[in-house]
């Protein structure tokens, strides 16, 4: 952990060869992923371009991000990253263009909920509907739009488990 510290605070630019250089078994998406954790400490590209927030999204995630063409994300993929870049940066803003990529991509999964970290100026009381019905059922949830939300919540929040419980010794 104490070489990603201090990879994260280097001043310098670091090239993918210097992280393999102090990680010499790490996999591609680890290198990904330590790069994607270096670009959010120190660029402001992931929180202002939406191409760069994308294939941080998926670095952050743990999959090779392809340059050459525009991916999409999965919902709980933006979860995941916009907490732990929140964490890492937390008075950095995300720009108007992010914040419309994150609900492009949340919507075209038909999810209308998004990541708190993004400060969204949503229906809250749509929002506590859904929470609400995500917490106390009645089990199994039904097909209503509500319900239907509770469930993809539901699953956002699965996922944000099961990437809490990843192993990370590597770094």
């Amino acid at each position: 952990m104490k070489k990603l510290l201090d990879l994260l605070t280097k001043d310098d630019f670091i090239e993918p060869e210097e992280i393999r250089d102090e990680y010499p078994k790490a996999t591609e998406e680890q290198i990904n992923y330590v790069m994607a954790l270096i670009s959010v400490k120190n660029s402001l590209s992931p929180w202002e371009d939406f191409h760069v927030f994308e294939k941080t999204v998926r670095a952050l995630n743990l999959q090779v991000p392809r340059f050459d063409r525009i991916e999409g994300c999965l919902p709980e993929q933006i979860w995941y990253a916009t907490k732990l870049m929140r964490s890492l940066w937390p008075k950095a803003q995300f720009s108007s263009e992010v914040l419309e990529y994150v609900k492009t991509m949340s919507n075209e999964y038909g999810f209308y909920m998004y990541p708190p970290e993004l400060e969204f100026k949503e229906d809250d009381k749509l929002e506590k509907q859904i929470m609400d019905k995500a917490m106390s059922g009645p089990f199994p949830l039904g097909e209503s739009f509500i319900e239907r939300q509770a469930a993809q919540y539901l699953a956002v929040q699965l996922y944000l488990d099961n990437m809490q419980k990843k192993d990370f010794s590597w770094l």
